[in-house]
């Protein structure tokens, strides 16, 4: 007894490890190993990954080939605990094999706590089980009556906007790359392969902005109490696919402002000396605005794109780019900023529109294929004529062409040699032949 007790435990720590160690070995009644999802945060043009240290709270929403929600997961820092510092964090979902989508939305702390301090907030409806993917969306908090300017404001209530990332499966959405239309690609689960693994980019769809202003002939007049400042733009809610809704007007206002004191360069005396009296005492102006960020770069760099062919847009890069500096600066000419330089550097195209075109460049290739054989042929066809010209017209040339043909036939004793003789040529034997049978018979 004890001997089949060791025995079946042995087969069984067998059978587990084999489970485990693989799933190339799971049919398909048993679930798959699933999809790894890891995160990043490309900050300052990719140079690091500041997901770890920015966010404080991210929810993944999983969909299946329909659009349908199948899963989620959300995770927070908690005491000042944070589990996105553990080394290769990511998120396991066990999925049946298919195909699926995944969309992730981030804060910078958690959204339920956040949506119980003051200001405004972006908030959205967290998807159920079977929710559709395009109801998914994220909306500013506003007021609910347009100034006289038809602007909705935002009441800010001397607090910040909390941070808002957004990122689907297989788009990288970085810094100066700009995504034709952006959507969520399928992601192939179970097989063979193991564990899926993929990584979401988040994109910061926030943006804090500083405004410093000083007076240069009259220091001591600068107050920011004298001014207004404002930022308009239509960007009250983002779409599942981080594409802005602009149906809605906004007005942003600073959540903080503040003087600072402004020493002026003192007057420089004999000996490069200057005494601290000398030194006038103005104020520097400061304004401080966390804004739902611009979206009018890419807003505007979706107008221009969705204007022109993929052809025009590869080709003429530079003067695609120059049209959106033009639009984006004097758009931003009422906010005190000079657009210098605008670069398109990247275009990533959906898989479908990928295969579109290669289908459309290979039927190319056919095209040109075919042209290009049927001038070869004509331009054969116009040597072949000029040959039989010249054979026709210099005696025993024929004779002496076959006979060359049939030199670089014999070459290989495998060859059956076939000599064509033209009908008219045997006619004339036989005439011939008949005729010398008359003369004998005489």
């Amino acid at each position: 007894m004890k001997f089949w007790k060791i025995f079946n435990y042995i087969a069984a720590s067998l059978v587990l490890s084999t489970l485990f160690a693989s799933c190339s070995l799971i049919e398909d009644d048993y679930p798959a190993c699933g999809l790894d999802l890891y995160f990043r945060y490309d900050y300052n043009l990719q140079r690091a990954n500041m997901f770890p240290d920015h966010v404080g709270s991210v929810s993944a929403y999983v969909y299946d080939a329909n659009d349908k929600l199948v899963a989620q997961q959300t995770e927070s820092v908690c005491n000042g605990q944070s589990p996105f510092k553990r080394d290769g964090y990511h998120m396991h979902f066990t999925l049946p094999k298919g195909q699926y989508k995944v969309v992730a939305v981030a804060f910078q702390k958690d959204y339920n706590q956040a949506l119980l301090t003051p200001g405004a907030k972006f908030r959205y409806t967290q998807p159920q089980l079977g929710d559709d993917l395009h109801n998914l969306r994220y909306d500013l908090d506003h007021a609910t009556h347009a100034d006289g300017q038809g602007n909705f404001a935002v009441e800010n209530a001397q607090a910040p906007l909390d941070t808002l990332w957004v990122g689907m499966s297989g788009n990288q959405l970085v810094a100066n790359t700009y995504v034709a239309e952006p959507q969520a690609q399928l992601i192939e689960v179970g097989g063979n392969q193991g564990a899926v693994r993929d990584t979401i980019s988040l994109l910061r769809d926030t943006k804090h902005i500083n405004v410093t202003l000083r007076e240069v002939q009259d220091p001591q007049d600068m107050d920011v109490a004298n001014y207004d400042f404002q930022i308009t733009d239509k960007n009250a809610a983002l779409l599942w696919n981080n594409v802005v809704d602009e149906s809605t007007p906004l007005v942003y206002t600073p959540y903080k402002t503040w003087n600072s004191l402004d020493r002026t360069a003192a007057p420089q005396r004999k000996h490069g000396k200057k005494r601290a009296a000398e030194a006038s005492v103005g104020k520097i102006a400061h304004v401080n605005f966390y804004y739902a960020t611009a979206q009018l770069a890419q807003t505007t760099m979706r107008n221009i794109v969705g204007s022109v062919t993929l052809d025009e847009l590869l080709c003429e890069r530079e003067k695609v780019s120059s049209q959106i500096k033009e639009i984006i600066d004097k758009e931003t000419d009422p906010w005190g900023i000079k657009v210098e330089n605008v670069e398109l550097k990247d275009v990533s195209l959906p898989e479908e529109m990928k295969r579109v075109i290669a289908r459309a460049a290979e039927a190319e290739r056919e095209k040109q294929a075919v042209i290009t054989k049927a001038e070869g042929e004509a331009k054969a066809a116009e040597n072949l004529a000029k040959a039989a010209k010249v054979l026709s017209s210099t005696p025993g040339a024929l004779h002496l062409r076959t006979l060359e043909t049939i030199n670089d036939v014999s070459s290989d004793q495998s060859n059956t040699i076939f000599f064509p003789i033209p009908m008219d040529v045997l006619e004339a034997v036989k005439g011939y032949s008949d005729k010398l049978k008359k003369e004998n018979k005489k």
